[in-house]
């Protein structure tokens, strides 16, 4: 038996190294590349599934900037999603022990996804058509989350993994905003995410997480890392991500803290952001609507809008929005540069309805988990998770999180976390009443 598993083994390394060797030898690098990371992860979460967690914000913060293949790190980040997802079902179904983990978004969550996908037409473009994904990562991110963390130290593990990820990730970042500026001229950071606001987006949402982890935990060598994930962060200069974050924290500190020294100190940080000319020139050109990235958005929300109207019930299918910016930008745009209108638009109010529930539901949860609970520990993670989720709205109506690559599975994963902890806590609270 040992003998014919050993030449299976060798036969499967025989083509995979002829595979390699002949993309290598046709210079097919990105495909080589690719090949080696996916079966890579597939031989680590055959493993472990949990370091599947834990190499996609590796790769996503710290892939290897000196391989100019033209390999973005985000492809591998994606496909290791999926394949992570693909692995947790075959484990569940091949082992007796385990069972999914069911929660209230449950249903939401897998009908969008199920009708995101049947809204795909045969006439769509095999580029556009490829946007699906773009709506299941962030339902293949929660599935795995919340079904991978079944304890305690699981969840602090990722924790740590995500923090001390982004801090080694946001120095990168902040070395290409002083010695690699983006398209040459623009002091802006973007690290390995390869666009400022894809990097903006990804920190949005979990910038809140790393404060509470950061907090929660008396060690000067974390603040310095928060410090440095901060830094990272300001430096992309993205507008919007910077100012979701801001009001997010003011609303949950107005709403749920009411502490009025949060309250000064995040007016005191905002000053201090606007204070800094290339925030302030870029923030000045909203309010005085000169900026033509804002007014390419406005008529790009008209183009929409329109749309919409045209298909208001099932919607022109998912990767079939082509808008016009026109007379401000002459290039077709793919996306509305506001989530709710470009789900609006792709899947009509059928797929906006099964959105706007899993959130409705989400809120819900989050808000009668928060009043239920004893520990401020606990009370101020939920307020983490809040703060990321609401400010994940605010950057949906300006921009796409979903279709940014990043910030989609980002948020899967916050919001698997959440009800993983929730889960956890149940499961605790019956085992003491028995």
């Amino acid at each position: 038996m040992e003998n014919k598993s050993a030449i299976f083994i060798f036969i499967f390394l025989l083509i995979f190294g002829a595979l390699i060797s002949f993309l290598m030898v046709d210079q097919n690098y990105e495909s080589a590349f690719f090949v080696i990371i996916i079966f890579a992860s597939v031989l680590l979460l055959s493993f472990s599934l949990l370091y599947g967690l834990v190499g996609i914000f590796l790769m996503a913060n710290l892939f290897n900037p000196s391989l100019k293949i033209g390999f973005i790190n985000i492809y591998a980040s994606n496909a290791l999603i999926i394949v992570t997802f693909f692995l947790l079902f075959i484990n569940i179904l091949t082992s007796k022990r385990k069972k999914l983990i069911h929660t209230s978004i449950e249903l939401p969550f897998t009908l969008f996804a199920i009708y995101a996908l049947s809204t795909l037409r045969p006439s769509t473009l095999p580029g556009q058509s490829k946007r699906i994904m773009a709506y299941l990562l962030f339902v293949c991110a929660y599935f795995i989350t919340v079904n991978l963390l079944t304890n305690r130290k699981k969840i602090d593990y990722l924790n740590k993994v995500i923090f001390f990820s982004s801090s080694l990730g946001s120095i990168y970042v902040l070395y290409t905003f002083f010695f690699r500026p983006f398209r040459g001229s623009n002091l802006r950071g973007y690290g390995m995410f390869g666009n400022p606001n894809a990097f903006g987006e990804y920190m949005l949402v979990l910038f809140p997480l790393l404060v509470f982890f950061s907090l929660n935990k008396r060690n000067f060598l974390l603040k310095a890392c928060l410090m440095i994930s901060f830094m990272g962060f300001i430096s992309s200069i993205s507008r919007t991500a910077i100012s979701s974050l801001l009001v997010s924290f003011v609303l949950i500190n107005v709403f749920f803290k009411r502490n009025y020294l949060y309250f000064i100190t995040s007016i005191i940080v905002i000053i201090a952001i606007l204070a800094y000319p290339p925030v302030y020139e870029r923030f000045v050109g909203v309010i005085n609507l000169t900026d033509t990235s804002i007014l390419s958005r406005v008529t790009l929300w008209k183009d929409a809008w329109s749309q919409f109207k045209a298909n208001t019930l099932l919607g022109i299918g998912v990767g079939n929005f082509i808008g016009s910016a026109i007379p401000y930008d002459s290039k077709p745009f793919n996306n509305a540069f506001n989530m709710y209108l470009t789900i609006l638009v792709e899947m009509g109010v059928i797929g906006f309805f099964l959105y706007l529930w899993f959130w409705i539901i989400l809120f819900r949860d989050m808000i009668k988990s928060y009043y239920t609970k004893i520990s401020v520990s606990e009370k101020n993670f939920v307020l983490t998770v809040i703060t990321s989720c609401f400010a994940f709205q605010f950057l949906s109506l300006a921009e796409d999180p979903l279709i940014a690559i990043m910030a989609n599975w980002t948020i899967g994963v916050v919001v698997g976390i959440f009800y993983a902890k929730q889960h956890i806590n149940l499961e605790q609270q019956q085992n003491e009443i028995e």
